[in-house]
């Protein structure tokens, strides 16, 4: 993945650089990043867990399911999945498009310097976490969303932009000193 981004990196960001070569950048290392979020079994601390959780979350009632003990952003999220199905590899699909949309839109939003940015992603270990922690990354990537409400100091969408990143994770709550 690293050898993709910045083999990519050159022709795509660094020579000649246009939106439409950015955007297909961030389109194939967000897309093979998408792909090995899918296809990974067994990979990442929590891969079985997450799938135990949505077989309980399957099994309860609407009531039952907010006393499982998870937020009640993740809870509905996965419940509204297993409506439709319970196969594992759409399950993980969804969680990583909830992730990954999101990041590769504040990289290639915000960022400087597209490679480098996805490069720290991969590097610093973002990526791989997003793996292990889903609930924690759902609510990292609604953060990101509200990006453009930070820079722009608007304090009240910003607010509810953590309060929606509570709902699938409560650390979400740090970010309000900063």
């Amino acid at each position: 993945l690293m050898a993709v981004v910045l083999l990519l990196g050159y022709p795509f960001i660094e020579r000649k650089p246009s939106v439409t070569k950015k955007i297909c950048y961030v389109a194939i290392v967000f897309g093979l990043m998408l792909f090995l979020s899918v296809f990974r079994y067994g990979l990442g601390n929590d891969y079985y867990s997450y799938i135990h959780i949505m077989r309980r979350i399957d099994d309860a009632s609407f009531i039952e399911m907010f006393d499982l003990g998870y937020e009640p952003g993740f809870v509905i999220v996965t419940k509204l999945i297993t409506l439709f199905t319970t196969n594992t590899d759409i399950l993980y699909a969804i969680y990583a498009l909830i992730i990954l949309i999101p990041t590769a839109y504040a990289i290639f939003r915000y960022s400087e310097n597209i490679w480098m940015s996805t490069m720290m992603f991969i590097s610093l270990t973002f990526f791989y976490c997003s793996l292990s922690f889903i609930r924690q990354a759902i609510a990292f990537a609604i953060i990101l969303l509200g990006y453009k409400c930070f820079k722009e100091r608007n304090h009240f969408k910003v607010m509810l932009f953590i309060f929606l990143a509570c709902l699938f994770h409560s650390s979400a709550i740090i970010i309000i000193p900063i």
